[in-house]
């Protein structure tokens, strides 16, 4: 017959419950891990889908209310596609970008067309913003693809 003392038991159900706290520590490891990716996996989607293509894809329309040359955009249209993707501006990746393009939409917002006549900073920040955008989805779709991978 087996004889188990106390103190036996007392150790093995210690190691016993070590293991479980273990396993438990690094599933928790694990989860939040993929849970902190799955959340910026999430951001960058929603910062390329809101702001980011939106931008990209209406820089005609956006050029409408930055230059002063003829076109066929209705106003209307251009007004309601430039106020949705400046109300998304919040998601520009880096602050020093975020603040020119808030700038760059408030001077189109409160000046419209006519600002591109008012000085070389309107057209510099067209330009700068611009570029930054551009660089910034390149890099936001590299960052997206690395997390997904």
């Amino acid at each position: 017959m087996v004889n188990i003392s106390i103190g036996d038991v007392s150790t093995i159900a210690t190691i016993v419950l070590v293991g479980i706290t273990a396993y438990y520590a690094i599933s928790t490891h694990k989860y939040l891990k993929e849970f902190q990716k799955d959340r910026k996996v999430r951001l960058i989607q929603e910062r390329l889908e809101k702001f980011y293509s939106p931008y990209l894809n209406n820089l005609h329309v956006i050029d409408f209310f930055s230059l002063t040359q003829p076109t066929d955009i209705n106003f209307d249209y251009a007004l309601k596609t430039v106020t949705e993707i400046g109300n998304h501006a919040y998601l520009v990746d880096r602050d020093s970008v975020r603040s020119q393009v808030e700038e760059y939409f408030s001077m189109m917002m409160v000046n419209g067309i006519e600002y591109s006549e008012h000085g070389a900073r309107f057209k510099e920040l067209r330009k700068s913003v611009n570029q930054a955008v551009r660089d910034d989805y390149e890099r936001l779709l590299k960052r997206l693809e690395e997390l997904m991978n």
